[in-house]
């Protein structure tokens, strides 16, 4: 996956969890990833070297509750829609 630039992962709407199997977990996903799309991601976090250096999108619609969040970083982000 050396060159992938989309990824969206989206779950149905039958009934039951998502599941995908990422070998290496998100620190798999290359660098050149420009959009990122997880419906319903099940983890709590994200891991902290899962570093997507060309990211202009992130969406995670419906995912676990992040009811401890105090912040969001967005130093030096540019052009913000």
């Amino acid at each position: 996956m050396t060159s992938l630039r989309f990824l969206k992962i989206y779950k149905s709407s039958s009934v039951g969890e998502c599941k995908i199997n990422l070998s290496q977990g998100l620190e798999s996903l290359p660098e050149s990833l420009v959009y990122f799309y997880w419906h319903e991601h099940p983890l709590k976090c994200l891991p902290s070297n899962f570093t997507p250096e060309n990211l202009v999108e992130l969406s995670m619609p419906q995912s676990q509750n992040l009811a401890k969040l105090k912040g969001i970083n967005l130093s030096y982000s540019e052009q913000l829609i």
